[in-house]
């Protein structure tokens, strides 16, 4: 490529001055393969963006699947099988959901951007959930607020079990004292420097994980914190630590899992660490957690004696039956504005229920407006599951319920694929796969290309579809712009098609057309940002056309384009745009297009006939 660097020299009195003037600009190809989903999930931020990565990533940020949210969960997993990137939201309500407590009555705190310390409702809470649903319920908290109750000598006289040996300790109570008021599960008991961990408790007696081989008459018993070991030290006159613990384990799937520690922080506001950080047990859980957030209440208020106690939340709400139509469109709506997010594949999830209203406005209210997206859509469950015979009519009754555009793209149905996290199989619908196809298509060769057929439209974790399409029901489907997908033996399920939803005859009746002018517009439109508030004259014509030109024909190269041509010049930039504070580009390309048809002409000729006398005859 040819390189101009314009350099203009001005000589002022006994000075230079030097000014480049940069003609290297091109445009740089804008392709993002990010999924864009929302839906039910049981741990994350309430109506905000997050990025994830893949579905272990997923998993973290929102939470295990339960039977509730399970068809959303697995239909964005399927996404992850193509590709790894994806924008989520995760849809609800404050007046659905509830975060779990560790006291008092639970509250609603969709999100951080939500979260105020001093709000009604907080007050006699001494740590909430960081997000609403039922899983925060499996967190507990522990807080250590002083010396005595990280360690401490126990009053009374013990006596213990040495014959036959055992790991059962007695003890012979002073006055009411009782072991329970000291002890919880997962304590330690230290005799003459040896720890056993405490497994049970009982007002005289204690179990402990192992038999117990100390001396009978020992010199010094002691009590220690469950969680000490994680410390250092106690805590110091006005510093306390803090634990989060997945009593549950519903977050790491072993029940009594620490999930996160925090030590000597301070009890007052303003006070730093050396590092000069803030130290105040506010600031420090608001800005590290990943679980909890702090009420209002005292934390010294949490225990009661010298025992630290675990408490575990409660009251936290998922609220799933109650989320509908209008909660999904709040979460997609986060999708609408191109200038804040890339948004190249939508992938509707079970939206074609509730008469298709969902899909309908992801489609014509942000697809349509955004006009540099793909929504992937499938049939109603009903339509293709336990439905002999009529799957057909019923599939072609969905798609009567959507518009036609070429910013949207029809599956023929669902996949039966196993929910690993909970050990059950599942129906879920194939536009996740769709989107993610597509997907891996921008990752392995390029936007433009078709991700039907047996080279790149294989379906992945099916353990069948709930119907597989014949080539006449195939044919059916497809005339109406539906992608059937059909399971062919030796092959596995197959995305059999690559039309758009657009009902006339057009380029853009193909996803692939419709991908390649997304790519083009988007990247165009971007480049010629670097004209605003120029001249409109013949320069700026000039410098438009430099640098929409490479690109176009990179892409030619790439067997995106078979031709092209650019126009800037006066023929469009007439006297009237020019004064009117307008620029007009306009740019004409022949799009490539798939093979959806293939005919073998099979001939017989006679000894004596010229092949060339018959080709393009028959």
């Amino acid at each position: 490529m040819e390189v101009i660097i314009g350099v203009v020299v001005y000589v002022i009195v006994s000075s230079i001055t030097v000014r480049e003037i940069d003609l290297t600009v091109t445009a740089q190809e804008q392709v993002s393969s990010l999924g864009s989903f929302a839906g039910k999930f049981r741990w994350g931020p309430v109506l905000q963006r997050q990025l994830v990565s893949n579905e272990d990533d997923l998993a973290v940020q929102f939470g295990i699947p339960s039977a509730g949210n399970a068809v959303d969960f697995l239909t964005l997993a399927s996404f992850f099988a193509y590709s790894s990137g994806a924008n989520v939201v995760r849809i609800g309500n404050s007046a659905d959901m509830k975060n779990a407590v560790s006291s008092g009555t639970a509250v609603a705190i969709l999100n951080d951007d939500a979260y105020d310390q001093s709000a009604v409702g907080l007050s006699a809470i001494h740590y909430v959930a960081r997000f609403p649903g039922a899983l925060g319920n499996s967190l507990a908290v522990a807080t250590c607020t002083s010396a005595a109750e990280f360690e401490s000598a126990l009053p009374g006289d013990f006596t213990f079990a040495v014959s036959p040996r055992s790991n059962l300790v007695a003890y012979t109570p002073d006055a009411a004292e009782v072991l329970t008021a000291y002890f919880n599960v997962g304590d330690a008991l230290v005799v003459d420097g040896v720890r056993y961990t405490v497994i049970a408790v009982a007002a005289a007696q204690l179990t402990l994980d192992r038999i117990y081989v100390g001396s009978a008459t020992p010199t010094t018993v002691l009590r220690r914190w469950a969680y000490a070991s994680s410390f250092g030290s106690a805590p110091v006159s006005g510093k306390i630590h803090a634990v989060v613990v997945d009593k549950g384990g519903e977050f790491t799937r072993e029940a009594g899992e620490i999930l996160e520690t925090f030590a000597s922080m301070s009890l007052t506001a303003g006070a730093k660490y050396e590092d000069g950080t803030s130290s105040y047990y506010v600031d420090v859980i608001n800005t590290q957690s990943q679980f909890v957030r702090v009420g209002g209440a005292d934390p010294l208020t949490v225990n009661s004696g010298e025992k630290v106690a675990l408490v575990q939340f409660v009251g936290g709400v998922d609220g799933f039956d109650d989320l509908g139509v209008d909660d999904y469109i709040a979460g997609y709506e986060l999708f609408k504005n191109a200038e804040e997010v890339d948004a190249p594949l939508l992938i509707s999830g079970d939206a074609t229920s509730n008469d298709a209203v969902l899909a309908n406005y992801i489609i014509q209210n942000i697809a349509e407006i955004r006009k540099d997206t793909m929504v992937f859509v499938s049939p109603q469950f009903a339509s293709v599951v336990n439905n002999r015979n009529g799957e057909v009519n019923d599939i072609k009754a969905d798609r009567d319920n959507l518009p036609s555009t070429s910013f949207a793209a029809m599956d023929s149905g669902w996949k039966y694929m196993f929910d690993k996290y909970n050990g059950v199989y599942r129906w879920v619908p194939l536009n996740g796969d769709h989107a993610g196809l597509y997907a891996r298509v921008d990752r392995e060769r390029e936007a433009w290309y078709s991700a039907g057929g047996p080279q790149r439209g294989l379906i992945k974790n099916a353990v069948k579809l709930a119907w597989s399409p014949t080539l006449e029901q195939r044919d059916a489907l497809y005339t109406s712009g539906i992608n059937p997908v059909t399971d062919f033996p030796g092959l596995g399920p197959t995305m059999f098609g690559d039309k758009t939803l657009l009902d006339s005859t057009s380029a853009f009746s193909r996803i692939n057309v419709r991908r390649l002018f997304n790519v083009l517009e988007t990247t165009i439109a971007r480049a010629a940002r670097e004209l605003l508030f120029e001249f409109n004259d013949e320069f700026s014509q000039n410098r438009f056309v430099s640098i929409v030109e490479p690109f176009l024909r990179d892409v030619k190269g790439r067997r995106g384009i078979t031709d092209y041509a650019v126009v800037a010049d006066e023929r469009v930039n007439t006297p009237a745009v020019v004064a009117a504070n307008r620029f007009v580009g306009q740019i004409y390309v022949q799009p490539v297009y798939s093979i959806n048809f293939i005919r073998l002409d099979f001939v017989a000729v006679g000894p004596t006939v010229s092949f060339t006398e018959v080709v393009g005859t028959v």
